[in-house]
């Protein structure tokens, strides 16, 4: 537990007049700190590329052991993230998150929708068609919204191994893109 300061022990009111449930909201945002989760769960491993097969070390190394050779193949260590999907709680815990941030979120897609996209946003966007064309594709033509989520999840697996085919259809879509953005912003 925290220790108590002598403010903690003080009852003022500090925004007089004011309205209960505005007091208690400035409140929130006051205390509030945030944790830097991102609701990712990501973990850190680190290998040394000799696979399961090797007798000596199966591929994992500790952290401690980064940057140092392996005594098996000597190969180096690397260290490595791994990216989970989310859990379901963890979806819905982001859901109410997002739900917090409504309201800045629709005056930023207002002021964007003012601009002619960057290159970079076009870039993502055009990836992301690229994604939906090939998961399209996966899919038979269902729709997302009518996939389990076991069946999106796979999916989306199957997508991150497709990385190059994905890159190289992005940039045959980059064109039309930027020119449906350029109409976009003359019309």
């Amino acid at each position: 537990m925290a220790k108590l300061k002598f403010k903690d022990f003080i009852a003022v009111d500090h925004m007089p007049g004011e309205d209960d449930l505005i007091k208690y909201a400035a409140k929130k945002r006051k205390d509030y700190v945030p944790t830097g989760n991102t609701g990712e769960a990501t973990e850190q491993k680190a290998s040394c590329g000799c696979g399961p097969e090797c007798d000596h070390c199966e591929g994992m190394h500790s952290m401690s052991e980064v940057g140092h050779k392996c005594d098996c193949c000597g190969n180096k260590i690397k260290a490595e993230s791994v990216d989970e999907a989310l859990t379901m709680q963890q979806r819905r815990a982001k859901a109410r998150a997002m739900k917090k941030y409504q309201a800045r979120l629709k005056v930023g897609r207002k002021k964007a929708a003012a601009k002619i996209a960057n290159p970079k946003v076009l870039a993502k966007r055009a990836r992301k068609a690229a994604r939906n064309a090939i998961a399209k594709k996966l899919t038979k033509g269902i729709t997302k919204a009518d996939l389990t989520p076991a069946r999106k999840a796979e999916i989306e697996k199957r997508l991150d191994k497709m990385q190059p085919r994905i890159s190289r259809l992005a940039k045959k879509m980059l064109p039309k893109l930027r020119q449906a953005e350029l109409a976009r912003k003359r019309g």
